[in-house]
């Protein structure tokens, strides 16, 4: 698994590329990448966020709790 700098995001990034990073991390189960995951569970797009929290969830690490139950009580 590659190391938490290939999961950081890039100056000028789409929506794809960041779907695709976010996606990476979210699989690996790295714990490494719990910080970018809850970062990216911010992301102004839809799938960005939901691959951070299929991350986070599948990570099972104590700080990402409150990120999961914040997007529970999100409308939309």
């Amino acid at each position: 698994v590659p190391g938490p700098g290939s999961f950081k995001p890039k100056p000028g990034e789409s929506a794809v590329e960041a779907v695709r990073r976010v996606q990476g991390a979210a699989l690996s189960g790295d714990p490494r990448f719990t910080s970018i995951l809850i970062d990216a569970a911010k992301h102004p797009h839809t799938l960005v966020r939901w691959w951070a929290l299929v991350g986070l969830g599948y990570g099972h690490q104590p700080q990402a709790v409150p990120v999961l139950l914040a997007a529970l009580k999100e409308k939309g």
